[in-house]
This record gives structure tokens, sequence and C-alpha cells, in this order.
């Protein structure tokens, strides 16, 4: 019975101390600001996603503090698919404020599971929170948005210089990015088929696309109709150019496959 007296005593002293402590704490330091910064999307494979939430963490204080830890978690749909933990901030310099990514890799089951989620809807649901300890202090964060899948549409065919040994064209494809973050997109490759065989075969990088905007891309297209057996004679019977445009736009975690058939009259465009 006296022992348990004495644990109790020591609890109680512990817990008087660990509180004054903490109210000193508070005297002399001040809690450092935690806000969210951005998300974007890093590498993107069939096997894998990385997604990079990004935090900035300020000093307020006059004099360098160190970071103890950085808790996170990410949700899709309001449901928890990553928890990380991360030890190596390092400190706080003085009125400074630090930026701290959280990269979060989604595989296997979880990347199925947002994939299918996404090209379903459109948009899937996503959470980034946590908690960074410093001093003794947990700061907490979070942020809710909405992930949307990029539109990518194919525009009207422009038809430039015609003749039996060149018709030029344009091909426009635009894609849009409803997202606030911006998008890697790869590039775009593409094949020109006529009568089942590939006749022009092409690819174009086209860089990232600026959160909220849309870019436009123009595929040159350059047939020859003289080397497809067309002639001045052939055309009185069978004037139409017929061709199979096949695009593949590659936005990293997702292929979009795009088609246009094209039929040209030879024998009115060339009047």
């Amino acid at each position: 019975m006296y022992q348990n007296a004495l644990n109790s005593i020591s609890i109680a002293l512990l817990s008087i101390f660990l509180f004054s402590c903490a109210q000193t704490l508070e005297k002399v330091a001040k809690k450092p600001q935690v806000t969210y910064d951005s998300f974007r999307m890093g590498k993107a494979t069939k096997e894998s996603l990385t997604l990079i939430p990004k935090i900035q963490v300020l000093n307020t204080n006059n004099y360098p503090i160190p970071v103890d830890a950085l808790t996170y978690s990410l949700s899709l749909n309001n449901n928890n698919v990553f928890s990380g933990e991360n030890k190596s901030i390092g400190k706080l310099e003085s009125k400074k404020p630090k930026g701290v990514e959280l990269p979060v890799i989604l595989t296997q089951d979880t990347l199925k599971l947002f994939k299918e989620k996404l090209f379903k809807d459109g948009k899937i649901d996503y959470g980034v929170s946590g908690n960074v300890k410093i001093l003794g202090f947990k700061l907490p964060f979070e942020k809710k948005d909405t992930l949307y899948l990029p539109v990518v549409k194919i525009g009207k065919i422009e038809i430039g210089e015609v003749s039996l040994s060149k018709v030029s064209l344009k091909l426009p494809i635009s894609i849009s990015n409803d997202n606030n973050f911006a998008l890697p997109v790869q590039g775009i490759s593409y094949v020109v088929n006529h009568k089942g065989k590939g006749i022009v075969t092409n690819s174009t990088k086209i860089g990232g696309i600026a959160k909220k905007s849309k870019k436009e891309i123009i595929l040159p297209l350059e047939i020859s109709p003289k080397n497809l057996g067309f002639t001045l004679f052939s055309l009185v019977t069978n004037p139409t150019l017929a061709l199979d445009v096949q695009a593949m736009v590659d936005v990293g975690f997702h292929k979009v496959p795009l088609n246009r058939d094209i039929n040209l009259n030879l024998r009115k465009l060339l009047n």
C-alpha cells in the first residue's frame, strides 16, 4: 500500500513538472506556423504513382528551433490510403519559411482503386492532413480538394496545301486541366493509316499544363497522294483519300487514346 501511494505521488509530481515545463515553454517560445502550400504529381508508371503535397513551416522566433517529427496521411474519398513520417527535416531558421514535401506513393491495390474511381467519375476527392511536432507543440495541418482527370479532345481538321504531290493537314488537340496544380503531360504519339497501312508515324513532346488551363497542340500531317497511287485519271473514279489517324496522349499515370477518320475529296480540293 505504501508503494502504491508513493507511485501515485510520483506520477502526480511528474505531471505537475511536465505541465510547468509546457507552460514555461509557451512563455519563452512562439508556436511555429504551418500552412498548406501546394500539390503536384511526381513519377508515374504502370506500377506506381507518386503524389507530392507540400507544406510551409515558419519559425516566428528570433532563434533556430529543431523539428522533432512530421506525420502525415493521404485519403481518397475519405478513406485513408497512406500514412508517413519524416524525422529528418532538421532545424527551422529564424523568420524563414521552410517548404517540406510529403511524398505519397500509390501502388498495387491503392493505385487500382485510384484509377478505377478517377476513370469512372472523372474526378476523385483527396485530403492531406498531419502534424508537425516542434518543441512539444503539435501543429496540425489539413487540406481537402478534388483531383480531376484531364479532358482530351480532337478539334476540326485544317486543310492547307493540296496537290497530288502533297496534302498538308493540321489536326488540333486540346487538353484541359481543371486541377489546382500543374499536370505533367509527357507527349503525344500518332500514326496515320491508309487502307490499314501506316504511312506517317510521329510524336511530339508537350511538357506540363498549368493549373486551371487548357493547352492546344497542333499535329502536322503531310501526305503524298501520288505515292499512294493517286493520279489525275484515277481521281475521276476514285477521288476520296481515306485516312485513319490514331493518337495516344500520355499524361503520365494515364494514356488517352484518340481516333479520327478523315475523308478528303481530292478532286474537289484540286479544282
